[in-house]
């Protein structure tokens, strides 16, 4: 989190400019201790959330991550 902090700070930001987290873990059963993390950097409500656990490396056979954005006026 403090990365992701000092990336923010870095383009003037905080973590209330966040809308969405993709979040990697080893294990999900460590997703509860993730979200009280969370509720202790993001105040208010929570950033969209896709959370996902990872194989360890000698196990993958690829890695491939896409994301789209859609940006539209508001009237």
């Amino acid at each position: 989190m403090r990365n992701l902090l000092d990336n923010l700070e870095e383009a003037d930001m905080n973590f209330d400019h966040v809308v969405f987290t993709t979040i990697y873990l080893d294990d999900l059963a460590e997703s509860p201790a993730l979200h009280s993390i969370h509720k202790e950097y993001f105040k208010g409500s929570l950033p969209a959330e896709t959370t996902l656990q990872q194989i360890p490396l000698g196990d993958r056979k690829a890695d491939a991550e896409g994301s789209t954005r859609l940006w539209s006026r508001c009237r």
